[in-house]
């Protein structure tokens, strides 16, 4: 997520949760603290890598939703953009699901690629990532 908001794909908020700044959020709550929104390049880059966005614009699910993962208390890329990027990683090979729980492990060609596309950049021992959508 931060990459993605770093990169300038995304506007609004750091990426990180402060519980300080929004007292009323709670984990399990949808938030409504940071409104996140595709900047014009993020909206390149996600056609980029073949999602069709008039598609997932479409559908009832919203494009952007807010989530925290509770685990890393940090924002994630929740909604109908969230699942089409996750499902795009999983189709090219970039991720795979790990065999319990619901975190996924980013291939090397998956972490060499998004380093290049968006500048995200995870050390080995740091390329499980815990997703919730």
């Amino acid at each position: 997520m931060s990459a993605l908001i770093q990169s300038g794909a995304l506007a609004g908020g750091d990426g990180t949760h402060h519980p300080q700044q929004a007292p009323t959020d709670r984990l399990s709550a949808p938030g409504h603290d940071i409104d996140y929104r595709l900047t014009d390049d993020g909206a390149a880059l996600i056609q980029e890598l073949g999602i069709d966005l008039d598609a997932l614009g479409s559908r009832r699910r919203p494009l952007i939703r807010y989530c925290l993962d509770w685990t890393e208390q940090r924002h994630h890329l929740a909604g109908g953009l969230g699942a089409a990027i996750a499902a795009r990683l999983f189709e090219l090979d970039w991720a795979r699901r790990a065999r319990q729980h619901r975190a996924v492990t980013l291939t090397e060609e998956g972490a060499h690629a998004l380093k290049e596309l968006i500048g995200m950049s995870l050390d080995a021992g740091r390329r499980a990532e815990t997703v919730v959508s």
